[in-house]
Parts: C-alpha cells; structure tokens; sequence
C-alpha cells in the first residue's frame, strides 16, 4: 500500500516468479525507470545437478498467481 498510496505506477504484481520462487513488485520510479523489489529468490546449491527448466511466454511464465505485467518489453 505505501507505494500505491504515493500515487507509484505498479506495472506488475504483486506476484511469484515460477523460474526462481520469488515474490515481486515492479514499479516505476520518478525518473520513468522500473524497479522490482523481490525476495524469496531460490539459490542453485548445485550447478551440476540442477536442470534447465522452459517457461511459456505469456502469463504463466511470468507470474504463478496470476499478475499480468504491464510492461513494454512484455507486451508481443
């Protein structure tokens, strides 16, 4: 709510990213430029074992709980 309540533009989230676990809020800042405040991002412990994972282009790939970004470079 304090970035809502500042009158800051959200451009996505809040919401969970499926590639790393981590909650997030994008925002822009005064000067036009976006920021993402997250936490919660997973760590590899084992970059031999860990696998690749493909994500879709679209919602899904972007947010597990549904936020759809509305960003630029996200738009197709």
């Amino acid at each position: 709510n304090f970035i809502r309540e500042r009158g800051i533009p959200v451009v996505f989230g809040p919401g969970k990213h499926p590639t790393s676990s981590a909650r997030f809020l994008y925002f822009v800042g005064p000067e036009g430029m976006g920021f993402e405040y997250s936490s919660g991002v997973c760590s590899i412990a084992d970059e031999l074992l860990y696998r690749e994972r493909q994500f879709e282009f679209g919602p899904k790939g972007f947010c597990e709980w549904g936020a759809r970004p509305d960003i630029r470079e996200f738009r197709t």
